[in-house]
């Protein structure tokens, strides 16, 4: 819509959009690139700044939201969101979710940053969401009045809550959905590198002819932790291709997909020894896992899924023979009175499958409880 402009202030400019009716633009709502910003152009943004709003003028505009209570019409003359051909995101549903929205950022943290719509309609876009490249501080790519175009990741009607993301969403209703749906949790794919951080790959997995995010971190290049993952990530490089890919976990809320490529685990899987149900475990099961946290009093051991194993530190065993786990590091278990040779990728069966040495592992779910106690001769 026209409208003219009454009076230009510091903080934004009145403007008469018909007789009796005026609206407010507020400075960051003035221009995609506010004045003074630009460092190098400083003096040339705050002539055309003062000419475009001079009183009197005409100017092209749009509604951003109308509070009937104070009897205010708030308003935009920003060129990305005037020329915008994508929706307007005027309410809070469900069905916006995977589509595409221009928004204006209204608060900045390091962590995150408030995106604001049409008709008071905000949402929250987090640092992990803002770039496929990692991001420490988002006060530092980004400003308050940037324009951006995001996806809609989840909503939450009843809270008026959203989750947003600038990376691109599209594929999801290109038959990403049904293809993430689809993908099984322990299966074997093939991969492109995207982009390689610091501490982990970012990946294009192929499924059902759509590519899906995937993430590798880097404990998860090789069998054992350290600098040979480490050597391993140095020598990869975007695009390259990744013939065998294990699939651990989906992440539906962040669409992202968790993998691994070390030698032991897709072993396991090729073999059926990566279990990823519980409903696939049984009592006497060898089956392939690997370190993942540890505690006082031993370690989790996870598998593919949800699936999570609890290994206590044998205190001394009736049977006269004093064995504990030594230390955790990293994927890894190893014992102090284990020999170097034998801590390569047997260490990731040995809760079930060293029988010579006195492990217990405790599979626990809402579900079920099984314990297997392998006791040496």
């Amino acid at each position: 819509m026209e409208g003219t402009v009454e009076k230009a202030l510091d903080k934004g400019i009145i403007v008469k959009l018909a007789e009796g009716i005026t609206g407010w633009i507020p400075l960051e709502q003035s221009a995609d690139v506010l004045p003074g910003t630009n460092k190098k152009n400083k003096g040339k943004e705050l002539l055309g700044w003062e000419k475009r709003f001079k009183e009197g003028t005409k100017i092209q505009c749009k509604i951003l939201n109308v509070d009937l209570a104070r009897r205010r019409i708030l308003l935009t003359t920003k060129k990305t969101l005037l020329n915008s051909t994508l929706p307007l995101l005027t309410t809070y549903s469900a069905e916006t979710v995977g589509q595409p929205y221009h928004g204006t950022i209204i608060s900045l943290t390091p962590h995150g940053a408030i995106v604001e719509f049409y008709a008071g309609v905000r949402g929250y876009l987090p640092v992990p969401e803002m770039s496929e490249a990692f991001i420490a501080d988002a006060t530092e790519h980004f400003r308050v009045g940037q324009t951006v175009k995001t996806w809609i990741l989840t909503v939450d009607v009843p809270e008026k809550r959203m989750r947003l993301s600038l990376k691109d969403q599209s594929y999801w209703e290109q038959g990403g959905k049904q293809a993430f749906e689809k993908l099984e949790e322990g299966s074997i794919v093939e991969a492109t590198v995207s982009t390689k951080l610091n501490d982990k790959l970012l990946l294009d997995l192929a499924c059902d002819g759509t590519r899906l995010r995937g993430q590798v971190h880097v404990e998860h290049l090789a069998d054992v932790p350290g600098s040979k993952c480490e050597k391993k990530l140095a020598k990869f490089r975007e695009g390259a291709k990744i013939k065998e890919v294990l699939v651990l976990s989906r992440n539906p809320q962040q669409r992202i997909v968790t993998c691994s490529i070390k030698p032991a685990l897709l072993e396991a899987a090729k073999n059926g020894a990566l279990p990823s149900k519980y409903e696939e475990l049984y009592r006497g099961r060898k089956v392939t896992g690997w370190v993942k946290n540890v505690e006082d009093f031993g370690g989790f051991v996870a598998f593919a899924g949800a699936i999570e194993g609890v290994v206590h530190k044998p205190v001394r065993p009736h049977f006269g023979i004093n064995l504990c786990i030594g230390h955790f590091r990293d994927s890894r278990l190893r014992r102090p009175d284990c020999p170097p040779e034998r801590t390569g990728s047997e260490c990731y069966n040995c809760l079930c499958r060293r029988s010579p040495e006195t492990m217990s592992i405790i599979i626990e779910s809402s579900k079920c409880r099984r314990k297997r106690t392998n006791r040496s001769n």
